[in-house]
């Protein structure tokens, strides 16, 4: 029984790791011109976009992608800012910015907040879970931000209080790889723990 265990937890951690095959049931993502990748549940409704939008005065490539079904959803949103464009700012302070910003369009309120960090350099981040309306339904976002340099990440699910997809968010969130073209950056955060 023991190995058999063991066998099966080495199944799954060999499936979340960088860039291995996605496992059963879950597809790949790759946005903001391959800088992320991520995995999503197979089969679902997709749309995406890529603008260039200006927020605070600064011009900023956006890149959307929102997967989903009946019960739940699952996006991620990648900016790119000039290089400098948040230098000497305050990253919490942006990041909170950021969620303020997401959160107003779904009357959400915070249930939860934590600060995190992505990567061996520790990038600044955050994680919360807010409850809202949005179309006269109650709905639970559960989303990750990161400040990846010039980059903004936000990867969030949403659905239903009563059937949210924790599992799955959970391995939405520990899929989320980081591959700039320089390879002396974090590509998943499990490499933060080597």
């Amino acid at each position: 029984m023991r190995i058999r265990c063991t066998a099966v937890v080495a199944l799954i951690v060999a499936s979340t790791v960088a860039g291995a095959e996605p496992p059963s049931g879950w597809e790949e993502r790759k946005i903001g011109d391959g800088l992320i990748r991520v995995l999503v549940p197979k089969g679902q409704q997709s749309q995406k976009d890529s603008n260039t939008q200006t927020i605070n005065g600064v011009k900023t490539k956006v890149d959307f992608t929102l997967v989903g079904g009946d019960d739940a959803a699952f996006g991620i949103v990648h900016t790119e800012n000039p290089k400098d464009a948040l230098k000497g700012k305050d990253p919490q302070k942006v990041i909170t910015q950021i969620r303020a910003a997401a959160l107003q369009q779904f009357q959400a309120r915070i249930v939860s907040d934590k600060k995190i960090t992505f990567g061996e350099k520790k990038y600044p981040g955050r994680e919360y879970v807010a409850e809202g309306i949005h179309d006269g339904e109650r709905m639970r976002i559960r989303a990750r931000l990161y400040l990846i340099e010039n980059h903004g990440v936000v990867l969030y699910s949403v659905g239903s209080p009563t059937k949210f997809p924790d599992a799955d968010t959970e391995q939405f969130f520990k899929s989320f790889e980081w591959n700039p073209p320089d390879d002396d950056k974090p590509k998943s955060d499990s490499d933060k723990k080597k």
